[in-house]
């Protein structure tokens, strides 16, 4: 299987700017939805302030999607098929681009994007995956995939021009980033129960960690 590094090419079509609208544009599309199961959390909301957003939200079953946009030029696609899947979005600033794309069962994609110009990509491909993403500052990226079930990707940036990139397949992987400014790492994690913390801890640039196998443990502090 191919895994290229994280790269802006990578996420040139998130980055795209948003259509010229006064206001905001929000586009809902559930299929195969049951409105009775609303009081159950199954539902799919865009609250929008400011100008120029784009949201868009596509759901095929039972499933919860929440957009909540505030400034200008802000882009976000969730996409949800299967059951039980959660994915919650919050955009503040100007010209943040997201996705979000969960197939199978019992999935949560919880994003935040504070400031400008930042871009994730999320996808889960599997079962009871979490992925959390926070961006505050300009330029950040992330790309976070899944593929299995039981397995946890948290990237927090701050600053810029940070980008990062974790691919896990099988499960109860789990995987830490805390990047603080100009920090490029990718983590790639096959197998079951391995796990990285980067604990906020400066590695060198460009920084690609690999675990295979059952149970590794990669924990880098400052101590």
């Amino acid at each position: 299987m191919c895994r290229p590094m994280l790269s802006l090419a990578l996420l040139s079509l998130l980055m795209a700017a948003a259509p010229a609208f006064a206001g905001g544009v929000a586009y809902v599309d559930q299929v195969a939805y049951d409105p009775a199961r609303a009081r159950d959390g199954r539902w799919a909301s865009v609250i929008q302030s400011g100008a120029n957003n784009w949201a868009s939200q596509r759901q095929t079953g039972e499933n919860t999607a929440a957009i909540l946009q505030s400034g200008a030029d802000n882009y976000l696609i969730q996409e949800q098929s299967g059951t039980g899947n959660y994915a919650r979005a919050v955009q503040s600033g100007s010209s943040n681009s997201g996705s979000q794309q969960q197939e199978v069962n019992g999935n949560t994609a919880l994003l935040r994007q504070e400031g400008e110009s930042n871009a994730a990509k999320q996808r889960q491909l599997g079962s009871a995956n979490l992925v959390i993403a926070s961006q505050r500052g300009m330029r950040n990226t992330v790309v976070q995939v899944q593929i299995g079930r039981d397995n946890t990707s948290t990237v927090s940036q701050s600053g810029q021009d940070n980008s990062a990139q974790t691919t896990q397949q099988g499960a109860w992987n789990k995987a830490t980033i805390e990047q603080t400014g100009g920090q490029n790492y990718e983590v790639v994690q096959l197998g079951v129960g391995n796990s990285f913390d980067s604990q906020g801890v400066t590695l060198t640039n460009g920084t690609k960690i690999t675990q295979t196998g059952v149970g590794a443990t990669i924990k880098v502090s400052s101590r």
